[in-house]
């Protein structure tokens, strides 16, 4: 059996948090909402090359970490954006992951993988815009993380309605707690 090659280290740099605006709240600086997602992936690309001194010229490879991207926002290939932030990252290879709330994770892992497997830079950006649609819109799509076909009936807010039923099933089983 072949020597396995020392594993190379691997550093994570947070490079940048776009500032959070919720639909329909006005900005003291005058911004107009909604902001869209192009917006924020652009402010996340810039701020994180600006923040950490590295250059998008420098960066190997881009995962965009996006879960319902073409529900909300009816844009769902998201990796090619990315060259409208930086024009450096035009041409590098650049995909979307989704992985429901786990899709900023899976980026930053496999940007891990990607370092380790030989590349010198690479860049995870999360980025998510859930306000363009109604609540009772918005929870049907968010559904979709879970079983749909067997669970998306269950109630218009699926995701508090499962923890609601979690929450009483165990203080039925530990009633002291």
């Amino acid at each position: 059996m072949a020597d396995r090659p020392a594993a190379r280290r691997v550093f994570l740099v947070g490079g940048h948090i776009t500032s959070f605006r919720g639909r329909g709240k006005g900005t003291s600086d005058g911004d107009e909402l909604p902001r869209g997602l192009r917006h924020y992936i652009n402010e996340a690309v810039r701020g994180a090359l600006e923040s950490s001194g590295v250059s998008g010229a420098a960066v190997d490879r881009v995962y965009v970490a996006n879960f319902a991207g073409e529900l909300f926002n009816s844009q769902g290939h998201l990796g090619a954006a990315l060259a409208g932030a930086d024009r450096a990252l035009l041409n590098k290879p650049s995909l979307r992951l989704e992985a429901a709330c786990a899709s900023g994770g899976l980026a930053c892992s496999e940007s891990v993988r990607a370092i380790r497997a030989g590349d010198d830079c690479a860049m995870a950006v999360g980025v998510e815009v859930q306000t363009t649609v109604d609540a009772r819109t918005g929870g049907t799509y968010l559904a979709r993380a879970a079983d749909y076909e067997r669970q998306g009936t269950i109630d218009d807010f699926l995701f508090p309605a499962l923890f609601a039923r979690r929450v009483k099933a165990y203080t039925e089983r530990y009633p002291s707690c």
